[in-house]
């Protein structure tokens, strides 16, 4: 019997978008994104030949995540008092307006290292903004049964927009230039916003708290302190973001020096991961239940560690892809789970300020981006990313070791 043929399965799998709002969400986030990925493949293109160097690629991909650790736990907070859609709304309108900078800015010619490094602390304090409302959000739009199928949807559309994203991005590199990628992305930005304020003006939790923001800062800590195993899980996003940031700033170099593919090949590089999260999507997805999910969480960031540690050392271009795929799947697969087991243990009126904490360490990712690029300037680009893939391993097996109640998760 074929499942993947059944309409039962395609029913299941996407489940969450029987809801119109978490439509309208996960539209926003799927045009959000799309255009997200072809400036992040732009940005980083025309950073590599502006200046020639891994470690100030690599640079630029840390200014735009690492700021987040500053607001993470503010707007977390803010996100548990104000209304999420609201913000979402003001978030995707500040990455419209800057991206129309970086777009005036290589179109005249004017811009410099130091335009796009201050562009990219900006755009990182809008996302920090926009991802703990985001988050949040969800558990209000679906039932608790379509709970991890609405999160694995929403993951898979900041993945898989990579799809079209990515190897559009390389495209117009080779034919048009990087103005045209930043002007799409504004555009998308915008009508991301626009999408979202067609939702209901509701607000998911209370708005009028009693108590000081500083009070509620410390409440949500002291929820960790009740909770050690929330704080694990909250912990662990790290390493896939580990993975994913420090490979992403190298890859502009290994198109044109290692693999020597050019502009179109570097698009599907970038596109690879998306490839791999989509397949992500149709298996978990699909899934109503599924066990052992802690052990699943240190399985899927080995596997990524070592799909690396492949990459780093393949010349070979299709051997290179399907490593990206894979890693790609894996990181997909563990945010998901990740995420599912967060939401189905927390409260609702602490959700923003645990995403907050979540970012934080999502914020403190891009280390491995630094660590890559600077050994990368020093050893080569394969070194860059061998050194991350061996850190992701041996991160893997430590936490394995020391966090036996994740690891009985089911």
């Amino acid at each position: 019997m074929n499942i993947f043929g059944s309409s039962a399965f395609w029913k299941q799998t996407f489940a969450s978008l029987g809801y119109r709002d978490f439509r309208l969400v996960w539209s926003a986030s799927m045009i959000y994104h799309l255009g997200e990925w072809m400036e992040m493949a732009g940005l980083l293109w025309f950073v590599q030949h502006l200046t020639g160097s891994p470690f100030l690629t690599s640079l630029i991909l840390f200014l735009r995540i690492f700021p987040m650790i500053i607001l993470s736990i503010p707007s977390g907070l803010i996100a548990d008092r104000m209304s999420r859609r609201n913000l979402m709304i003001m978030s995707q309108s500040g990455t419209a307006v800057l991206s129309i900078a970086l777009a005036v800015l290589a179109d005249t010619g004017l811009v410099e290292y130091w335009h796009l490094a201050v562009l990219s602390v900006l755009g990182s304090f809008a996302s920090a903004v926009n991802m703990p409302a985001r988050q949040s959000v969800l558990p209000n739009l679906v039932r608790r049964e379509h709970l991890m199928n609405a999160i694995s949807l929403d993951q898979a559309s900041m993945m898989s927009s990579r799809l079209i994203g990515a190897p559009l991005a390389g495209f117009l590199l080779a034919t048009t230039g990087v103005t045209y990628i930043f002007g799409i992305r504004a555009l998308g930005a915008a009508i991301s916003a626009l999408l979202l304020i067609r939702m209901p003006r509701f607000d998911p939790v209370r708005t009028g708290s009693k108590t000081s923001p500083m009070q509620d800062i410390r409440s949500g800590w002291g929820y960790f302190q009740k909770e050690p195993m929330i704080l694990a899980l909250v912990a662990m996003f790290a390493l896939p973001m580990l993975s994913n940031q420090s490979y992403l700033g190298l890859l502009p170099v290994f198109s044109t020096q290692v693999l020597g593919v050019g502009a179109m090949g570097y698009g599907f590089l970038q596109m690879a991961p998306g490839v791999g999260s989509a397949l992500s999507l149709v298996i978990f997805a699909g899934l109503s239940n599924m066990r052992r999910r802690g052990l699943f969480l240190f399985t899927s960031t080995t596997i990524m560690g070592l799909a690396l540690l492949i990459f780093s050392v393949s010349r070979s271009y299709t051997v290179s892809v399907v490593m990206l795929m894979v890693n790609g799947a894996m990181n997909t697969a563990f945010m998901t789970v990740n995420a599912t087991l967060i939401q189905e243990l927390i409260p609702d009126e602490v959700r923003g300020r645990v995403w907050g904490w979540r970012n934080v360490f999502r914020g403190l990712s891009p280390m491995g981006s630094l660590m890559a690029g600077s050994i990368a300037d020093l050893y080569g680009p394969p070194s860059g990313a061998a050194s991350v893939g061996f850190l992701m391993v041996g991160s893997s097996i430590i936490m394995l070791l020391l966090l036996p109640k994740v690891r009985k998760l089911n």
